[in-house]
């Protein structure tokens, strides 16, 4: 009789375990198609995006050396219009473009350069889509930022770099969910030669006015 007691609970404990490991299977499979949701809805909503702002810090560890540099920008997707100040060890450059021409102002020198304004700037700004990258939801969850209730995604992105070497990227971005678009954004690169990238960027004042000139 114990021994058919003992048959009969290892036979639960299974059955007990495999209903466990389904939910789980299935708890994730919401979780990733919720994430999938998500990014779909802030992908049409970043593309119609008209205007925006954004501050974003980079630390570059190098083997030898960490760079840190702290960059503020303001966007005019219509007008075709970017201003960018990049702060980088105490030293300050300056950047416009504007419809087909570029400027560069390091101290008080003021370069000017001919550009054709990429269609896919939003995508590459807002969300840092360089390149068609690989992308895999990890994890989504809800979460409030400067007062903000925004969904919190995790993904790995892969981006195919020079030489057929792959970049590594862990990103955690978070998304308002009044109107789908990032307010922050987190990421972990790792590129070839062992360089690490770490960055963070607030995002903000979307569609409001931005005037950007040509500067004098």
């Amino acid at each position: 009789m114990n021994r058919k007691i003992a048959q009969i609970l290892v036979i639960l404990c299974i059955c007990i375990i495999g209903i466990a490991l389904s939910f789980g299977y299935i708890k994730v499979e919401e979780e990733r198609k919720g994430a999938e949701k998500v990014w779909d809805d802030t992908i049409k909503a970043v593309n119609n995006v008209k205007t925006c702002k954004y501050d974003s810090t980079s630390t570059v560890a190098l083997s030898n050396a960490t760079i840190k540099s702290i960059v503020h920008a303001e966007v005019d997707f219509e007008a075709r219009r970017a201003h960018i100040i990049i702060e980088t060890d105490g030293e300050r450059e300056e950047q416009w473009y504007i419809n087909n021409a570029s400027y560069f102002r390091s101290d008080t020198q003021i370069e000017e350069m001919p550009i054709i304004w990429a269609g896919g700037d939003k995508l590459i700004r807002i969300l840092g889509l360089y390149g068609e990258p690989k992308i895999e939801f990890k994890s989504s969850a809800s979460e409030e930022i400067n007062g903000t209730d925004c969904w919190l995604l995790h993904i790995e992105k892969t981006i195919k770099g020079p030489h057929d070497k792959n970049i590594f990227e862990e990103v955690k971005i978070w998304i308002a969910k009044e109107d789908s678009l990032p307010v922050k954004r987190e990421s972990h690169s790792t590129v070839p030669s062992n360089v690490t990238i770490y960055t963070t960027s607030v995002l903000y004042d979307y569609n409001k006015s931005v005037s950007v000139q040509v500067p004098e």
